[in-house]
């Protein structure tokens, strides 16, 4: 039987907000290849029978994909929802599964590979078709993008020769990630599916609320926004002031939703580099601390102290 995760999303003590860790390199990865040699390796002390060269295979597909080199497909024009962020996710999906794994979970090389195809297409979504010539960037299917990366992920796989019960558990993981649904609403296969989707939900969260930009990029998520009809946020600086809510509305998602699973990254951190803490964690709490320290000294003048990047070598073949 599995272990159950201890409540693994603390809180840090004040003053630690000017600094990141020195482990930064384990979450920003500057390349697509980077990025798959660390999920083939992770993911391989879950599931030493993981099929490599068919999550190779989808990888690439979906880089492609994201990079307008997939038939019928242009390139994604999401700036939030961008490639980075998928492999943010892909990332974070395989440190859970193997913290998962030494929590006593067992995963087949299968089921783990259908747990990081899901988290390789859950923002499909928001590509747009070639023949679809409306105005506009794929943030218009903002309020759909989750049952529309369903909906590719299941066709892609039944595409792929891939068993329809397959197709079915990475559309059912996928719909764990729309925050408006109640994962005991979802029609699961099995229970490997439903561990799986919750996961994925808490991989996702992880990737983007820990990345370095995250700060930044929630500019481009308003615009999303925008274009996607959602009218949530009066103006850009009303989302920067309610992120600390969306935070906290996360955390209890995944403490009751996603059962804790965010715990399993103390278990994988702490085997694989000896680390007695999660630098997931540390980032987001510091990304919210330099948030909360930049609206309140620098009222509307906010957006110069939002400056930070990250490179990603998108070009690199693999």
């Amino acid at each position: 039987m599995a272990q159950q995760p201890e409540q693994g999303f603390g809180n840090l003590s004040a003053g630690d907000e000017d600094s990141f860790p020195a482990e930064e390199h384990l979450l920003h990865m500057e390349s697509p290849k980077t990025v798959l040699d660390e999920v083939l390796t992770t993911v391989r002390m879950a599931a030493p029978d993981l099929d490599e060269e068919a999550l190779t295979s989808v990888f690439a597909d979906v880089v492609d994909l994201f990079k307008g080199r997939y038939p019928g497909f242009a390139a994604c024009d999401t700036p939030y929802h961008d490639i980075v962020h998928t492999l943010d996710t892909l990332v974070a999906m395989a440190r859970l599964l193997h913290g998962a794994h030494l929590a006593g979970q067992l995963f087949s090389g299968h089921d783990a590979l259908l747990g990081c195809i899901a988290a390789l297409m859950h923002d499909t979504g928001y590509i747009q078709e070639k023949s679809d010539t409306r105005k506009g960037t794929g943030a218009r299917y903002t309020q759909e993008h989750v049952t529309r990366s369903a909906a590719f992920a299941r066709a892609y796989l039944i595409r792929n020769q891939y068993s329809d019960q397959d197709a079915n558990c990475c559309r059912a993981a996928i719909l764990c990630t729309d925050l408006a649904l109640d994962v005991n609403d979802i029609d699961f296969p099995d229970q490997t599916a439903r561990t799986l989707g919750k996961l994925l939900g808490t991989a996702d969260l992880l990737g983007q609320m820990a990345a370095r930009n995250y700060l930044e990029k929630l500019l481009l998520l308003y615009r999303e926004l925008r274009e996607g009809r959602v009218d949530t946020f009066s103006s850009e600086r009303d989302l920067l002031e309610k992120t600390r809510e969306f935070y906290r509305h996360c955390k209890q998602r995944m403490a009751k939703q996603y059962g804790g699973m965010d715990a399993y990254m103390n278990l994988h951190f702490a085997q694989r580099y000896g680390l007695e803490y999660d630098p997931y964690v540390r980032y987001a709490e510091k990304n919210l601390h330099y948030l909360t320290k930049v609206l309140t000294q620098n009222g509307e003048d906010y957006r110069n102290f939002l400056k930070r990047s990250v490179k990603f070598r998108t070009h690199e073949r693999f």
